[in-house]
């Protein structure tokens, strides 16, 4: 499920958020996907209620517009 929307609770909110305060300290590039997951009815249906889903983004070192030469590795946690 969502990170953005398990963040019901100050706790569960603070923990979301230092985990993507230490990723970011270690890779001052990545950027956090607090809803990797599509909203659709077929996706939601898919997913374990119980956890909490979050991804990290490491954009490569190639500068260009050029769709092909943009490649991102991204890494996702479940907790």
């Amino acid at each position: 499920m969502n990170a953005e929307s398990q963040a019901i609770t100050l706790e569960i909110t603070s923990k979301i958020a230092y985990l993507a305060v230490l990723f970011r300290a270690e890779f001052p590039r990545v950027e956090a996907d607090l809803q990797p997951w599509l909203t659709d009815a077929y996706t939601q249906d898919q997913l374990d209620p119980h956890s909490i889903d979050l991804s990290f983004f490491f954009p490569s070192a190639v500068q260009s517009w050029d769709v092909a030469a943009c490649c991102y590795r991204c890494i996702s946690l479940r907790y």
